[in-house]
């Protein structure tokens, strides 16, 4: 009886959407290892490639965690990386998306490709991907958002 009322985890693995056999998917995940999990197995489950939103969370997370950042992302074939979402924390010196960016092409052969402004971010991704394709969103500010803005840019083929 308490299954049938189970209604999922908001933004865990959660499928947004499907159109034109592409998979729109938001998982609330920041950390390194979170992301690696997630990433893999969007990888197990796709039928072409998986293409990473990511928002980075708090300028804090980012300098911690930067070294792990760069192999957190080998699953996806494409990751399109925003600003920082500073939450509760004011900007730290030197600690930009571009620290990220950095990391994950040294750790990996992953395309990586920065926005700088948010806004841009569906229209981008609407262009690049293609049926089969799984977009994931990551992060724990409203990337999830603008992940739900790209089906409708999307054409049927």
């Amino acid at each position: 009886a308490a299954l049938n009322d189970f209604h999922n985890v908001k933004r865990r693995f959660e499928v947004c959407e499907v159109k034109n056999d592409i998979d729109f998917i938001d998982d609330y995940a920041h950390h390194p290892t979170e992301i690696k999990t997630t990433l893999e197995t969007a990888k197990n489950i796709t039928k072409n490639r998986v293409i990473a939103l990511f928002q980075p969370h708090l300028y804090s997370r980012v300098i911690n965690f930067a070294k792990d950042y760069g192999f957190a992302f080998k699953a996806a074939d494409i990751v399109y990386i925003t600003n920082i979402c500073g939450a509760r924390e004011l900007p730290i010196d030197g600690v930009t998306s571009e620290l990220l960016i950095d990391r994950i092409k040294e750790d990996s052969d992953v395309e990586v490709r920065f926005i700088d402004n948010i806004e841009e971010l569906p229209q981008e991704v609407a262009q690049e991907i293609v049926k089969g394709d799984t977009v994931i969103s990551l992060g724990a500010g409203d990337i999830n958002k603008y992940l739900k803005m790209i089906p409708s840019m999307v054409n049927e083929a």
